[in-house]
């Protein structure tokens, strides 16, 4: 979740940069991105197998992959389709860190129902 949410971060400080950033800030944020919103995804599918049942692991990391993947054939396209549309990065960096906010807000609801039924 502390991942996940950085990388949400890192997505909103990239779309308060403005349109001339310095390279220096746009280095540290890449680092920043490759290190949280880039790597989330397989610390992610790891823990994907610990939640369900022991019966349901396999169908649970197979449907994790299949979206994970989804979105990283399907997400770049459609950020560059915004960037065209809105002549502009701030609209696909902020809707980018919603997608990563999302999945902060559906990891904690998955953890905390796991530590009821536990």
């Amino acid at each position: 979740i502390i991942i996940a949410v950085s990388g949400a971060i890192v997505c909103g400080l990239f779309a308060i940069l403005g349109s001339r950033p310095s390279t220096y800030w746009l280095y540290a944020l890449a680092v920043l991105f490759g290190l949280t919103g880039l790597s989330w995804n397989g610390i992610y599918l790891t823990s994907v197998g610990e939640f369900p049942h022991v019966a349901m692991a396999g169908t649970a990391t197979g449907l994790s992959f299949v979206i994970i993947n989804l979105g990283a054939i399907a997400g770049p396209p459609l950020f560059g389709y915004v960037v065209d549309i809105t002549n502009g990065y701030r609209l696909p960096w902020l809707l980018a860190g919603f997608c990563m906010s999302l999945a902060v807000a559906l990891t904690a609801i998955q953890t905390k129902e796991r530590m009821v039924r536990n």
